[in-house]
């Protein structure tokens, strides 16, 4: 199920917000052979400069553990980018916490009933490019 959430949420992303790049399973190389998967990265344009990495949770869990967070910090870390965030399946309590350079946000997905309305998505894709993450925390269908 984790990987249908993840499919679902970059087809979505990348069919409802056409003037971000949505790149899914953007593998990393570390050296020594090591390399790290992120979930989804957002880009200005396809070599654009990263706005943000997504990672997909697919768990009910009403606030993201602290190993997520570490996570996708490591993520966002690697490739640069100020913002994260977590995705989960259900509504979420917004939570914002700042790690060093980066900002960690969860939002939830309502998957109660489809397709999803994009339009609080649109809003919260714009505040991103704008800098400011002031939209709502779940998107609804």
């Amino acid at each position: 199920m984790q990987d249908l959430f993840e499919r679902y949420v970059t087809s979505w992303l990348a069919l409802e917000v056409p003037d971000l790049h949505v790149q899914r399973h953007h593998r990393v190389p570390l050296g020594a052979g090591l390399y790290c998967d992120i979930d989804i990265v957002l880009r200005h344009g396809a070599g654009g400069r990263p706005l943000a990495v997504l990672d997909t949770k697919y768990k009910d869990e009403p606030v993201p553990s602290a190993r997520d967070i570490q996570q996708v910090v490591f993520y966002a870390t690697v490739l640069g980018c100020p913002e994260a965030c977590l995705i989960y399946p259900c509504s979420v309590k917004p939570l914002t916490v700042r790690a060093g350079a980066v900002t960690v946000r969860t939002r939830g997905v309502d998957l109660s009933s489809l397709p999803l309305d994009p339009a609080p998505f649109r809003r919260w894709t714009q505040d991103l490019i704008a800098g400011s993450w002031t939209s709502e925390a779940t998107w609804r269908a």
